[in-house]
């Protein structure tokens, strides 16, 4: 069973097994298994270039490094997106060398076998796809034992990507300072797995390729956890590969690695934005304005909650229209409430063009004694 997305520039199967149940085959698989077929179906026909050359992304599977070496493949590793393969193309296409390339994929089902055009494309998937089943029935195989004949050769490769939602107003500096904690305080293991090295692909001069927010964790036991934030979501994507004897064994890596992964994002950045955020409701019955745009106050006086830790005010107005005042002086202040109104006073014409005004405040803060102090800096006799 073989279906392509719409523009047909991806496409997937499910494989019949044995017992006429249908399973469905990963991004990964397929890529493994089509520069399996691709290699040794070149080497029989004598059709193998010199120094031949596959592509694959990084989040992409270990696996196809294993069949590549077997092959006497060299394969690149290029960043997430399929044009970065379409470069390699066309870097070889300008050394006169375009017959070099053999194959590029990516674990989101793109595929693309010859230098016909720089894109994935599911039309010449398609077709490889089929031809490879055609020609494993054509021997008494199908793609399902040769996938079992590739694991039993190279290990049991398991490949999952989860994905970590952050929605709201909070959601991008929580996304932000969960990578930052990762590069500040890189973890020395996951799930008692050892970490024995980080690559920082925000550091192209030790990784060759271009700048990227993407953090890559090897483990000691040929494990690895891939992390980045998505392009057009809010969300933190995980790539986990695991290695065992068998897939229940790698499954189950798996499973604790993404438990271990969501700790340690929770540690290096703590979830108190949503915890110690109050909206007050009424606040702008204070200033008898209506608001004129789409935009949030948020106002802030605990320093783990902010990005800011200096002593003065900063206003910092993001994409979504949403004002900032991150005033970590307040903690330390003699009479935090009056200077938290300062701030207020300071900054009442954003005030009045808010839709919503937010406050992240220590719990230790007298908030009440502040709403009193609010109405007496403004002279506001009315309740909230």
């Amino acid at each position: 069973m073989l279906a392509t997305d719409p523009d047909a520039d991806r496409v997937g199967i499910a494989m019949r097994c044995p017992d006429g149940s249908y399973e469905l085959v990963s991004g990964n698989e397929m890529g493994a298994l089509l520069l399996d077929y691709i290699c040794a179906g070149r080497i029989e026909k004598g059709t193998m270039p010199e120094k031949p050359v596959a592509v694959m992304s990084i989040v992409s599977t270990p696996l196809a490094d294993k069949i590549a070496e077997n092959y006497g493949v060299e394969l690149r590793h290029v960043l997430t997106g399929f044009k970065w393969i379409g470069d390699q193309i066309a870097q070889l296409e300008a050394a006169g060398e375009v017959d070099r390339f053999i194959f590029g994929f990516e674990e989101s089902y793109g595929y693309l076998a010859g230098p016909y055009v720089r894109d994935k494309d599911a039309i010449i998937g398609s077709m490889l796809i089929c031809e490879m089943a055609a020609y494993y029935r054509s021997i008494g195989s199908s793609i399902k034992q040769r996938l079992e004949e590739i694991y039993a050769q190279y290990g049991r490769y398991l490949n999952k990507v989860d994905s970590f939602e952050f929605p709201g107003l909070t959601g991008m500096d929580k996304m932000n300072g969960i990578m930052s904690g990762l590069r500040e305080n890189a973890p020395a293991e996951f799930a008692g797995k050892k970490v024995v090295e980080v690559v920082d692909y925000a550091e192209p001069e030790k990784t060759g390729l271009p700048k990227a927010n993407v953090l890559l964790y090897k483990l000691d036991d040929g494990a690895s956890v891939i992390v980045r934030p998505s392009g057009t979501e809010p969300k933190i994507k995980t790539y986990f590969t695991t290695l065992g004897k068998d897939l229940a064994e790698a499954e189950a890596e798996k499973d604790a690695l993404a438990e271990a992964f969501f700790t340690v994002s929770d540690s290096v950045f703590p979830v108190c934005l949503p915890i110690r955020s109050y909206l007050l409701r009424g606040v702008t019955a204070l200033f008898r304005t209506p608001s004129a745009g789409p935009s949030v106050f948020l106002i802030g006086t605990d320093p783990g909650c902010l990005e800011d830790k200096s002593d003065t005010v900063v206003v910092i107005p993001d994409r979504a229209g949403v004002v900032v005042v991150s005033n970590s002086r307040v903690l330390q202040a003699p009479d935090p409430v009056c200077d938290l109104c300062q701030v207020i006073a300071e900054h009442a014409d954003q005030l009045l063009d808010a839709l919503f005004v937010v406050f992240l405040l220590d719990e230790a803060f007298e908030f009440t004694q502040f709403l009193i102090g609010l109405r007496a800096k403004f002279g506001v006799t009315n309740s909230l």
